[in-house]
């Protein structure tokens, strides 16, 4: 029975992708698997992936679309594992009793960042505007098989909201929002709340960077409404 399920992964994924293309995919990304039956069901998935690519491409090519795709080392993942794994984000539904109470006050206060970049009117703003040209965007973070992808956003955020306002660019910790703000309603890489996670940092405003300094978000650059 095994050995019919193993020949028959193999004959669907060499119907799309040769051995040699799986074993340098493997060795690029360092990749194993427990035992046979998983590894030919991952060049499955890696065939399927492979052929949306290839379709995309096409149709780049064709002018249908704006952005290109390629192939990276989540290529044997399923969208379905993928989403399930590194998406960790709660968005819409009621959120759990252990969700921090903030004062009214703090409730009706927003952000905004008192840069110029933000005074521009609609009419005035590029068609297209790329952050790493300007220095304000940190290199990619890697989060692992972790659902940490919410506290990522909004350290990527104040990362570039600090830069804009005239100070130097820095890491911020992911990890410490992460480990430091259950009583808000956030669950570490079991995901979290980016709107809950921005209260956060208002009543504590400090994350500790990735290089172990300390940053501060004052009143200078945040006011409130």
């Amino acid at each position: 029975m095994k050995f019919l399920l193993v020949a028959l992964l193999v004959g669907a994924a060499s119907a799309f992708v040769d051995r040699a293309e799986w074993e340098a995919f493997k060795q690029k990304h360092a990749k194993s698997y427990a035992n046979p039956i998983e590894e030919f069901y991952r060049m499955k998935v890696y065939a399927d992936n492979k052929v949306l690519v290839d379709k995309h491409m096409k149709e780049y090519a064709e002018g249908k679309h704006t952005y290109t795709v390629a192939l990276n080392k989540f290529a044997d993942f399923t969208t379905e594992e993928f989403s399930r794994i590194f998406k960790g984000v709660k968005i819409g539904g009621a959120r759990p009793q252990a969700v921090h109470k903030v004062s009214e006050e703090r409730e009706k206060v927003g952000l905004k960042v008192t840069s110029s970049w933000f005074q521009r009117s609609a009419k005035s703003l590029p068609s297209s505007l790329d952050w790493r040209d300007h220095g304000v965007v940190t290199p990619v973070k890697n989060q692992g098989q972790c659902g940490s992808c919410w506290a990522m956003s909004v350290t990527g955020a104040l990362e570039g909201a600090w830069a804009l306002a005239g100070h130097p660019l820095v890491s911020l910790s992911d990890q410490q929002l992460m480990d430091c703000s259950g009583d808000y309603g956030n669950y570490g890489c079991n995901g979290g709340w980016i709107d809950a996670s921005f209260r956060r940092v208002q009543a504590a405003p400090e994350l500790t960077g990735q290089d172990c300094r300390v940053v501060r978000f004052s009143e200078t650059d945040y006011s409130s409404d």
